[in-house]
């Protein structure tokens, strides 16, 4: 277990690689069918997320949006990752390490960075990356991110 106190600040943020517009073949094995509405609503967005970067109770209230490209473009917006699935399973948190769907809700509207994510299609195409951050640790992140490497 790694908790998020032991996660250097400048490391806590989700990322968010791709979108996922339907759940897969392998959800039909699992009723589902409450959440499917959400696949489609303009307040969610349905994404794996890659390498999660610490363990994590469900669901996770989030204050920022940003571009991991260009941190720069970024805005305080409320986020909450309310549900998550490995290999169509219904998770209650996040593994570290881990990368997973996750659906995410957007209370007020989802962000238009959002329509710059490829659909997934089995990691063929990768993404610099969305984040998701805490207002505590965006500082860090910005910081970090923003360093000529």
């Amino acid at each position: 277990m790694l908790s998020e106190e032991q996660t250097p600040p400048a490391e806590r943020h989700l990322i968010i690689r791709d979108r996922i517009p339907q759940f897969p073949a392998a959800y039909a094995r699992f009723d589902y069918s409450a959440l499917e509405k959400l696949l489609t609503s303009p307040l969610w967005a349905s994404v794996s997320i890659d390498y999660c970067y610490t363990d994590l109770e469900l669901p996770k209230v989030y204050d920022y949006v940003f571009s991991r490209a260009n941190p720069a473009k970024a805005w305080r917006q409320r986020s909450i990752v309310r549900y998550a699935f490995s290999y169509g399973h219904l998770l209650d948190h996040l593994s570290h390490g881990h990368a997973v769907h996750c659906l995410i809700e957007f209370p007020d509207s989802l962000p238009s960075i959002f329509t710059e994510l490829p659909l997934n299609n089995g990691g063929l195409t990768m993404h610099p990356g969305i984040g998701l951050c805490t207002a505590e640790n965006w500082p860090a992140i910005y910081e970090h991110l923003s360093r000529p490497e």
